[in-house]
């Protein structure tokens, strides 16, 4: 793959925007706990790149994900949620990658970059013919960065 220039970021969910298994919160509804720096890393970005998500699910349909998105404050964030219920295929297949790419606005596949945390988030972009980034520690936007250093040498 060469390098265009990068303008869709897709984002896995659980354990890259969210806490994997953060349970249930007081109100009864499932708890949404973002990692470090998600909202300040999802603020900056979304001036320069177009962000979506692909994620699985057990259940939950994009409108669903959204509303938790949306209760956290980082829905607005995100121009389009694709979840494996939606698609009816789960991650490592590339469906949710391609529509979250394609719902970005992406014209060629190699301005995408899909940010994830699990062997399978990087086998649907391999299959997708996109780029991927493991999530760093640091945040979203520090692993963005690291990514383009790296296209440089």
């Amino acid at each position: 793959m060469t390098t265009a220039q990068l303008e869709v970021l897709v984002l896995d969910i659980g354990g890259t925007v969210l806490r994997e298994g953060a349970g249930i919160g007081p109100d009864g509804n499932l708890a949404v706990e973002l990692l470090p720096a998600v909202a300040e890393d999802l603020a900056t970005l979304t001036g320069s790149l177009r962000i979506t998500a692909a994620t699985n699910t057990a259940s939950m349909s994009s409108r669903e994900v959204r509303e938790h998105l949306d209760r956290a404050g980082i829905g607005r964030y995100f121009t389009e949620i694709v979840t494996s219920s939606d698609v009816g295929a789960a991650k490592p297949d590339p469906t949710t990658v391609i529509r979250a790419a394609l719902a970005g606005g992406a014209g060629d596949m190699d301005a995408v970059l899909f940010i994830g945390d699990m062997p399978t988030d990087e086998e649907a972009a391999r299959r997708a013919g996109v780029h991927f980034a493991r999530v760093l520690p640091e945040g979203i936007a520090a692993t963005v960065e690291k990514w383009r250093e790296e296209r440089k040498q």
